[in-house]
């Protein structure tokens, strides 16, 4: 049976038949005499009443039919409406669950990005602390030198000779000449002055 549509029903059938053959008795009966008329009257009063009865009996089937079918489309769409409720709220949970470990990946990043920001602060703190040291050597060093060119001088001076065996350090960029290179190759003992 189609959703909208009744199917032959007993009582329909019944009512049917009361009604067509209660039709043609009474119609028979305009050709009689006035008993057979009068018969034919009362006949068709019992069939117009017994026509109404399993009429009102097919429709309480029908409406009761479709009273059964809207509980089951209700019953069929309060599934669906809990089925997708549920389903809404898993969905919010994995988005929430996602949200909170997106948050606690970015506070992580955040808590890396500010210790990498401290020590890029304390590398240029000591980059600078550095470059002033470096600074306070090469004038260390410059003034060692000039000292050693002092004494060189001096002695020189005192001995009357020149020191061949002195070199001095190369600069950055110069190329040594093989003079140079061979007094390089040869051990050195260097000493630290401490100023």
């Amino acid at each position: 049976m189609g959703r909208h549509m009744a199917g032959d029903a007993k009582e329909r059938r019944v009512a049917l038949a009361i009604l067509f053959s209660g039709s043609g008795a009474a119609l028979a009966s305009l050709f009689g005499d006035p008993w057979v008329v009068r018969v034919g009257v009362g006949i068709a009063i019992v069939m117009a009443f017994a026509a109404f009865y399993f009429t009102t009996r097919e429709l309480r089937r029908v409406r009761e039919q479709h009273r059964q079918e809207i509980r089951e489309q209700l019953e069929i769409r309060r599934a669906d409406l809990s089925r997708h409720h549920v389903e809404s709220m898993a969905m919010m949970d994995r988005y929430g669950a996602r949200i909170a470990a997106s948050r606690s990946t970015i506070a992580e990043l955040r808590r890396q990005v500010d210790a990498a920001n401290a020590e890029l602060s304390t590398l240029r703190g000591n980059a600078v602390l550095l470059r002033s040291e470096v600074a306070v050597r090469q004038a260390r060093i410059k003034q060692l030198e000039a000292a050693i060119v002092q004494l060189e001088s001096q002695l020189a001076e005192q001995t009357g000779q020149s020191a061949p065996n002195l070199v001095s350090l190369p600069k950055r960029g110069r190329i040594l000449s093989d003079d140079v290179r061979e007094a390089v190759a040869t051990p050195v003992t260097i000493t630290r002055y401490h100023a």
